[in-house]
Order: structure tokens, then C-alpha cells, then sequence
């Protein structure tokens, strides 16, 4: 009889045990969901306006423009949806990067400046799909701060062009 009663005291202690660890995994699910609530907001450069755009004719670049708009609006879209959203903005990098460019724009430090950002928004969505939010925040800040560096970068081409506007830029 005491033997019955000391398998079944066992039976209890053993799944209550392994009842609260279920209930953790639950919870830390729950708290990883809860994290990505909203993205981060992002102060894009205002020196590349449109006036900037049509003066250098990248309005006519228009897969840099489907670009732009794409990693611009995703500060502002639904953060549940973010993977499918960093899939898109992906495409639109390839697309981008096999597009030819403008003149003035097709030079290592764009283009590098470009695949450091496909490579930041494969590492974003590397996240987003394993839901690692606690990454994924200041991931998406770092794609932010590379796309403004992009920005910058196609400014100073332009400003150096129109400073000395004879000397090759491949030399």
C-alpha cells in the first residue's frame, strides 16, 4: 500500500513539474509577440527632396524610386506583417541592383552602400521569421541608418560633380 501511494505522490510531482514549464514557454511566446507592437520611426534625410530627385534626374531611375518608397513606408505599416514586407523591399533591392543606373550614380560607393542594405534587410527578416523581436528592433534602426547613409552618399556625388565637374570620377 505504501508503495502505491509513493508511485502515485511521484506520478503528481512529476507533471506538475513539466505543467510549469509549458506554461513558461507560453508565456516568454507571448512576451516575444508583444514586443514588436510598433516600428521604430525613422527621420529620413529631408535634403533628398523632390526638387533634389528631378534635378538629377532619378526620377527617371525608376527602380531606385519603387525602392525608396518601399523602405520608407515600412516605419509606418503593420508590424505583424513585417516579413512579408522586408520579402518585398528584398525583390525590390535585386530589381534595383540589376537596373541600370544613372551615370552619376553607378559607382562602388552606391552600389556597396546598396548591398549593405540588402544585407541588413535579409538580417531583418532573418528575425522577423524566428521571431527574435528583441533583434529585430534595432536591426531595422540599423537599415534605417544605412539607407540614410545611401542618401547622404548620392548628395555629396552630386555636390562634388558640381564643385569639379572635368575630373573623371574613376580616376
Amino acid at each position: 500500500m505504501t508503495r502505491r501511494i509513493f508511485i502515485f505522490c511521484l506520478f503528481i510531482v512529476f507533471f506538475s513539474c513539466d505543467l510549469s514549464k509549458e506554461e513558461n514557454k507560453v508565456e516568454n511566446l507571448n512576451n516575444e509577440s508583444e514586443l514588436i507592437t510598433k516600428l521604430p520611426k525613422v527621420n529620413f534625410l529631408k535634403d533628398f527632396s523632390i526638387k533634389f530627385i528631378e534635378n538629377n534626374e532619378i526620377d527617371q531611375w525608376t527602380k531606385f524610386i519603387s525602392f525608396k518608397e518601399s523602405i520608407e513606408s515600412i516605419s509606418n505599416l503593420d508590424p505583424q506583417g513585417i516579413t512579408f514586407y522586408l520579402d518585398e523591399l528584398e525583390k525590390k533591392i535585386e530589381e534595383l541592383l540589376s537596373s541600370s543606373m544613372p551615370e552619376k550614380f553607378n559607382s562602388p560607393p552606391i552600389i556597396s552602400r546598396i548591398k549593405l542594405i540588402q544585407m541588413q534587410v535579409m538580417k531583418c527578416r532573418f528575425y522577423s521569421e524566428n521571431q527574435q523581436n528583441n533583434k529585430l528592433e534595432p536591426a531595422l534602426s540599423e537599415m534605417y541608418k544605412y539607407y540614410n547613409s545611401l542618401l547622404k552618399r548620392m548628395i555629396s556625388l552630386v555636390e562634388e560633380e558640381s564643385v569639379l565637374p572635368g575630373v573623371d570620377k574613376n580616376q
